[in-house]
This record gives structure tokens, sequence and C-alpha cells, in this order.
């Protein structure tokens, strides 16, 4: 990497206008940051899946450790450590740290973040194949499309320097996978879930009272995001990208809980139980048509503005729908041949009317 990676003052945040997380690509951006990936029963999937895509981002997995519960799951033989490392050893990625965690997913972030200790880490969960972002091209719809190499350090330093001059404790990607429901260059810090598929974390001084309770893995993330948000630990979210992770696949809670209706009467017990402790933040609701693999929850939106992310140097003249960077001569062009003639026609109309009064 090279060049120095651009500046994020209190100033800018207070404008709610800083650089963006693309700009940070190809820069110097590291910063010390621990990798944390809580797994179960998945083995080669977590080698395949989430450990490719960071060593493909070019992070180094030494700062990565897989915390593997103690559980057993149902139909295997061999202890989960053994099966990891073997798995480590067969996908030559025998750097990463493979740690004891706790038992169920709360057990397993305990673990982590007695590991952590303090400072800045990420927690990815152990089946993300891919990042992506909104993309949009000219007239044509918006798709997704994979990030580019170099994108998750960006986050990860950007993530960083936002938390540190905004006052925020985490940041995380947007857990909508639609594309039309991710914006551009835009950073939302409303209350919204924290995506435990991709989240940075400065690690709270007392976080063992934030803590999750024992029974409720099933919903870990979003009784983590009520209880950062109650105690006013804010957070922001990239509203412009998600990760691709097929949702309750083979292993993880799924070992746990491979009845369907048996996984939601756990989840509503633990989502009211939330609900009475925290009323003014979460809220629970009906939906009679939604499939199993929905939660029956809606968090209550604080007002909490958004801050726009700007592209490059804010100089020239810009594209009414781009504003962060300046217009190209090509997209000048594009934009007149995309003008009707009676506006080019009023254009040159009212440009000959001012030469006169001149």
């Amino acid at each position: 990497m090279s060049g120095q990676r651009p500046v994020i003052s209190r100033r800018h945040i207070r404008k709610r206008e800083v650089s963006h997380y693309m700009d940070y690509v190809g820069k110097s951006c590291r910063v010390p940051c621990k990798v944390v990936i809580p797994t179960f029963d998945r083995p080669d999937v977590v080698c395949a899946t989430t450990l490719s895509l960071l060593k493909r981002q070019g992070v180094d997995l030494s700062t990565v450790a897989l915390f593997v519960s103690p559980d057993r799951p149902p139909q295997s033989k061999q202890p989960e450590w053994e099966r990891y490392l073997l798995a480590l050893r067969k996908h030559d990625m025998m750097e990463v740290q493979l740690l004891s965690g706790g038992s169920g997913l709360t057990g397993n972030m305990i673990a982590a973040m007695t590991w952590v200790k303090e400072g800045y880490f990420l927690t990815m969960s152990d089946r993300v194949s891919e990042i992506f972002h909104r993309a949009q091209h000219g007239a044509n719809a918006p798709k997704l499309v994979p990030a580019p190499i170099g994108t998750l350090p960006a986050l990860i330093a950007h993530g960083y320097d936002m938390m540190k001059k905004g006052g925020f404790v985490a940041w995380s990607v947007n857990p909508a996978k639609n594309v039309m429901m991710l914006r551009d260059n835009v950073l939302s810090c409303r209350l919204g879930l924290l995506d435990g598929n991709l989240t940075g974390c400065l690690l709270p001084a007392n976080w063992q009272s934030l803590q999750v309770r024992a029974d409720h893995g099933l919903i870990y993330d979003v009784e983590w995001t009520v209880r950062l948000w109650a105690s006013n630990r804010k957070f922001f979210r990239y509203a412009e990208i998600c990760v691709q992770h097929p949702y309750r696949s083979h292993g993880g809670q799924r070992a746990l809980y491979p009845n369907g209706l048996r996984r939601r009467v756990a989840e509503n017990g633990a989502l009211r139980r939330l609900a009475v402790a925290f009323p003014k933040l979460i809220e629970i609701i009906s939906k009679p048509r939604c499939t199993l693999k929905t939660m029956l929850y809606r968090f209550k939106h604080s007002s909490e503005p958004p801050i726009k992310m700007l592209r490059g140097p804010q100089v020239g003249r810009r594209r009414k729908h781009v504003a962060t960077r300046a217009m190209t001569p090509a997209e000048r062009k594009r934009k007149q041949r995309e003008m009707g003639t009676g506006q080019r026609m009023h254009r040159r109309t009212s440009k000959t009317r001012t030469k006169i009064k001149r």
C-alpha cells in the first residue's frame, strides 16, 4: 500500500460529511484490529468462505481467531477442536488461531471478548463468502457487485477513524440484501441491527454488564444491538454494503435447533423478554405469511440524521445525481445527449439573451 489515508475529523462528522471508504483503498490504512469468528459444526465451510474472503481481501490471518464451541454436534464422533485443526491444515491456514470458546453463541462471544481484552476487534460469522456494494451504471437499474480487493481493510480503517472521532462504539454493514434497500454514499446512524456477519467494535470497558443472556443466543445480534443503544453507545452502518451469507444453513445454530418450528418458539420467547426489558427500543410484530426464517420484531427508529460520504476532491461542476465528485468530460457529453431537444434549445436561447443584455 502507498500514500496516506484521508483525514476524518470531528468537524467533518459535525457537518455530516466525511471521506468515502473507497478513498482508503490502496492507502496505508493498517490499524491494530483483531478478527474473531465464533463457529460451530462448520470446519471446512469457514475455511472455504470467511477465512478465504479475509485472505483474498488482504487481511493478515495471524490476527484471526476461531472460537470453537465445546459442544459436540449430533452425529459427530470427532471432537470439534480436532475437526477444525484438520480443516485448517487441509486449507493451508495454520496461521489462524484456534481457541476454545463457550457453549452456544453467547458463550463463544464471551470467550472472544475476554480474549480481545480491550481495543478494536472485528466480528464475522463463519459463512461469509463475499462483500457486495451497490453500483449504479448510468440509467440502468442498480445492482449488487463484488467489492474490489482491499475494500475490507479500507472498511476496517475507515470505521476505526469514524469511531475515534465521532464517539461511536461500533459499525456494521447493511443487513438487507435487497439492492433497492441499499443507499449510495450514506452512513446510517439510526437504531438498526448490527449485522454479526460483519461488525467492527471498540470493546466497551464494562462489556460484561452489556452481555446477551446465555439462553438468548438465537437473537444475539438483536440483543447486543439493543443493549449497546440503551447504554447510549451509538453506532453507524454502511448503507450501501452487505455480505453474502446463507441464512440458517447446515451447522451453527441449526445444529442445535434442527426443527424450524421449535426454533421459532424459542426465538419468539427471547424477543418477548427483550421487548419487555427495553420497550422504548424494540417491539414484537405479527407477520402471518412470513417464513420461519423471519424474526418477528421491529426496532423503534430514532431520528439520528445520516452522514454522507464524499469521494475525492470536491471541486468543479457536479452532476445532479452524483453529489460526491466533479463530472468528467465523458459524463458531461453523456448528460448533453440525455437532455431533450427542448432543454438544449432553452439553454441556448437563455445564453443568447444574456449576451444581448450585456
